[in-house]
C-alpha cells in the first residue's frame, strides 16, 4: 500500500511541477480580470433592469395617486346630490386604490434597496478589478 501512495505522490509531485513551469502568472491574471469584467457587466445589466422597473412601478403608483383623487372628487360630487350608495361605492373604490398605491410603495422601496446592494457590489467589483489590473501590470514589469 505505501508503494502505491509514493508512487502516487511522486507523479502528483511532478505534475505540478511541470504545471508551475508553464503557468503564467500574468495570465491567469488576465483570465481572473476578465471574469471580474463579466460579472460586472451583468451586474450593471441588472442594476439597469432593476432601475426601470421602479420607474414604471412609480409612473403606475402616480396613476393610481390620480385615480385616487379622481374617486374623491367623486364621492364629493356623490354627497353634494345626496348619492349615499354612490359615495360609499366611490369610496371603497378609493381604498381599493390607496391599498395598491401602499402596496406599490413597498415595491419600489425594496428594489430601491435591491438597487442600491448591487450597486454597492459594481464599485466593490471596479475597485477589485482596478487593484487586480495593477498588480498584472506590476507581475509584467517584474517579469
Amino acid at each position: 500500500m505505501s508503494f502505491i501512495k509514493r508512487l502516487k505522490n511522486i507523479i502528483s509531485a511532478k505534475a505540478n511541477k511541470t504545471l508551475d513551469k508553464h503557468e503564467n502568472p500574468v495570465e491567469l491574471l488576465t483570465l481572473s480580470i476578465n471574469k471580474k469584467e463579466e460579472l460586472l457587466k451583468n451586474a450593471k445589466k441588472q442594476c439597469a433592469n432593476f432601475v426601470a422597473s421602479v420607474d414604471s412601478m412609480r409612473k403606475e403608483n402616480e396613476s393610481l395617486l390620480s385615480k385616487s383623487r379622481k374617486y374623491e372628487e367623486a364621492t364629493k360630487a356623490a354627497l353634494y346630490k345626496k348619492d349615499e350608495a354612490q359615495a360609499q361605492s366611490f369610496i371603497k373604490q378609493k381604498l381599493e386604490i390607496e391599498t395598491k398605491y401602499d402596496e406599490g410603495n413597498e415595491r419600489i422601496q425594496e428594489q430601491t434597496r435591491r438597487i442600491e446592494e448591487i450597486k454597492n457590489k459594481i464599485t466593490n467589483l471596479e475597485i477589485e478589478i482596478s487593484n487586480m489590473k495593477s498588480k498584472k501590470q506590476e507581475l509584467a514589469t517584474r517579469l
